[in-house]
């Protein structure tokens, strides 16, 4: 059981790094969102008058205003408060029955959750 448990704390190790890199450019585009407005003319934000253009046309002012990201953004962000608490739980009842490494493994997995949910808040914006 030492070897098993030893390679998943590990593994959970390597998931929060990983969870860090992935999430960098979030942090870097909110960085620079919020440069941006702070250079804005004076009143904090940074007007954009463009219509969305692709490949395969413009966008018009009536599809623009129709369009909303969000009922899938909520549903991440529900997702994302359901896995921090749920982590909460199993940290704490980990912490409780003191089972060893599995304490470590929990609060780990809860450190990821505490990194994810800023940057999923911060994507929204």
């Amino acid at each position: 059981m030492g070897a098993f448990a030893s390679a998943s704390t590990v593994a959970d190790l390597v998931a929060l790094l990983l969870i860090f890199l992935i999430t960098v450019p979030t942090l870097l585009s909110f960085y620079g969102r919020v440069k941006r407005k702070a250079k804005a003319n004076g009143n904090g934000y940074d007007e954009v008058h463009k219509l969305y253009e692709d490949r395969d046309g413009v966008a018009t002012e009536e599809s623009q205003r129709e369009f909303s990201a969000a009922i899938p953004t909520y549903i991440a962000l529900s997702g994302c408060v359901v896995g921090f608490l749920a982590s909460v739980v199993m940290a704490v009842f980990a912490s409780i029955r003191s089972t060893g490494t599995l304490i470590i493994e929990e609060w780990l997995i809860f450190g990821s959750w505490v990194w994810i949910m800023p940057i999923s808040l911060l994507s929204r914006y």
